[in-house]
């Protein structure tokens, strides 16, 4: 587990800019939001290759100290199941306000919400998608993980030669 002093001390949330540095990786996008963090295009330095970079919110590890070793959990669980269905996890660190981060794979595609907004999906995607999510998920319960926010938000369809491919 994380322990509390492992972290440098929360100071105050500032949203990174493009150009900032983050331990080896520098900023190129913000990606989007949600509820518990927001999500930045970092490329690492020395290497070249472009990764998905999840902050958590400020006020998130204000209200729930515990938030930070969750986060950590959910990484380290993430980082353990090889599944074509699951995101890959790379890294794990400290903003310097305290925020913790992880670092993930970056994903090409759309969000299963926005594919629904344009209405229902055909049955031959919607099975091949609900096909592999089972996969992912049952892949992630085999190793003791339960994935507590599935949701359509959650899950990136990409288009590919061989059909969608979901994530």
């Amino acid at each position: 587990l994380l322990r509390r002093d492992s972290a440098p001390p929360l100071v105050g949330e500032r949203a990174l800019a493009v150009g900032d540095r983050v331990s080896q990786y520098r900023v190129l996008a913000r990606l989007g939001e949600g509820g518990m963090g927001s999500v930045y295009k970092v490329e690492h330095v020395a290497l070249g290759r472009e990764f998905a970079l999840k902050a958590l919110h400020a006020h998130i590890l204000s209200r729930d100290p515990d938030s930070a070793a969750a986060l950590l959990r959910e990484a380290r669980a993430a980082a353990r199941i090889k599944h074509p269905g699951i995101v890959d996890v790379f890294d794990f660190g400290h903003l310097v306000d305290g925020r913790p981060y992880v670092v993930m794979e970056l994903l090409a595609g759309t969000s299963l919400t926005d594919l629904l907004e344009d209405g229902a999906l055909d049955p031959r995607t919607a099975m091949s998608i609900a096909r592999q999510l089972a996969s992912a998920l049952g892949a992630a319960h085999e190793r003791g993980v339960i994935h507590a926010d599935v949701s359509p938000s959650n899950v990136l369809v990409e288009q590919t030669p061989d059909g969608p491919h979901a994530k």
